[in-house]
Formats: structure tokens, C-alpha cells, sequence
């Protein structure tokens, strides 16, 4: 995740961000997936730089009371879990990073909802990010109707796997492989992915699965761990 979404995924609203309807305007994000819900929770922290081999955090998220600075960074990049509260000790990048969550976290994209997270999610199940794997699927997998055998085949399939019957999820799925196995392009996944997409949804791709490498390095060099409710990769 990154950012407040323009719309939001529920109510189509603008300006609400992320968190579910009955979050009582604390920002805390909730999901229910079989009837269980989550939310998203801050822990205790010092603000200390730990040593670079450790699996803690190597750089401790803000905790409350914020200053005004981060608490208006917080504010547009949405639920404060513990990457936003990372990013929010920068506000300047927090609102730049929170400018692009609110394009490709909207109707805005060209890519269906169901293509961002199957993007998303295939990019961070290659790159290892069990914390970012894990938000996502989450907190977006029922709304992009991932059965579960798809979210497995996500974390450790293939896009050929049998639960892939629909011909555009497959082509997203190549795109994103094969980006992460050459960053390239050949011509046919690409034409496959134009049909699935449409060019416009193919550049929109493009930019998504690099951005979630980002993001992928970043919680994965952060050390950050699971973000209560969430699952690792599997």
C-alpha cells in the first residue's frame, strides 16, 4: 500500500482513504476475510537506529504523539502501519510517495482493481516481501476475488497453475514474471498483455511492478515485520 486512495475501495467515496467503514475516524484500517476482522496496529518503539545485521527494525517507525508535520503525512498516506509511519519521520516523502499511491490506488488507473492487486501481489511474492505480500492480500484479496487457491498460486505458483482460467489474468501474471526475471518485455507477453489491459493498462503495469520492487526492497531492507492479522507469503 501506498497512500490514501483517491476513491475509496468500498463506498467509491473521494477522500476517505483506505480504512473500512467503522474504523471511528481513528485511521486504523480493518479487513474481513471468512468472517474474521483485522486491524492495523502501532507498536512500541524507540526511535533508535538498530545495528544493520539485527531483524528488528533498522530504522523504528514513529510513534504517537506525532508533530504536525507527520501527522499530516500520515493523514494522506492512510492507515498508520508501520511502513507509513516510516516514511511519515520524512514528510516531504511521505507526501510524495502518498501522491502516487492516490493515482494507482484509484478509479484513475487504467488497470482493473483485480489486475493492480495481481501485480502487486505476484511482484512482492517474487521479491520475498512477506510484509507487504501480506497487507495486500489482506486487506485486498477478497475485493479483487482471489479465491485461495489463486493467492497460492500468487506466493508460490505459476501463471500456467489451473486456477488461472481467465486468459487476461494469465497475461498479467507473464508480464510480471517476466519483468522480474529480465525487466523486459517480449513481444508476444507484450501483446498479450495490450489484449488483457489495453496500452494504457500495459504502461500503467509497467510502472506498478517497479514501483513494488521498490517497496518490496524497502520493507524487506527495513526489516519491518508482519503487520498484526496479516500472513507471510505461502
Amino acid at each position: 500500500m501506498t497512500g490514501r486512495p483517491v476513491d475509496d475501495p468500498l463506498t467509491g467515496l473521494p477522500g476517505r482513504g483506505v480504512g473500512l467503514e467503522g474504523d471511528g475516524g481513528t485511521g486504523l484500517a480493518g479487513s474481513v476475510r471468512g468472517g474474521r476482522c483485522f486491524r492495523f496496529q502501532s507498536t512500541n518503539a524507540s526511535m533508535a537506529i538498530v545495528p544493520r545485521n539485527s531483524k528488528q527494525h533498522r530504522v523504528v517507525p514513529l510513534e504517537p504523539p506525532y508533530d504536525a508535520g507527520a501527522a499530516a503525512a500520515l493523514e494522506l498516506l492512510g492507515p498508520p502501519i508501520a511502513l507509513f509511519r516510516t516514511w511519515a519521520r520524512r514528510p516531504d516523502l511521505a507526501r510524495g510517495i502518498a501522491g502516487w499511491g492516490q493515482y494507482y490506488l484509484s478509479r484513475q488507473s487504467a488497470l482493473t482493481l483485480r489486475q493492480r492487486e495481481l501485480v502487486i501481489d505476484r511482484t512482492t511474492a517474487l521479491c520475498g516481501a512477506d510484509y507487504e505480500w501480506g497487507v495486500h492480500i489482506a486487506f485486498f484479496a477478497e475485493r479483487a476475488a482471489l479465491t485461495a487457491d489463486q493467492v497460492r498460486s500468487l506466493g508460490t505458483g505459476q501463471p500456467d497453475d489451473a486456477c488461472w482460467a481467465d486468459p487476461a489474468d494469465r497475461a498479467v501474471l507473464r508480464a510480471v514474471d517476466e519483468l522480474h526475471t529480465s525487466h523486459d518485455l517480449e513481444d508476444g507477453t507484450w501483446d498479450g498483455l495490450v489484449d488483457a489491459a489495453g496500452t494504457d493498462g500495459a504502461l500503467d503495469l509497467l510502472l506498478l511492478c517497479g514501483w513494488y520492487h521498490a517497496i518490496s526492497f524497502t520493507v524487506r531492507s527495513l526489516r519491518l515485520p508482519l503487520e498484526p492479522g496479516t500472513a507471510p507469503i505461502r
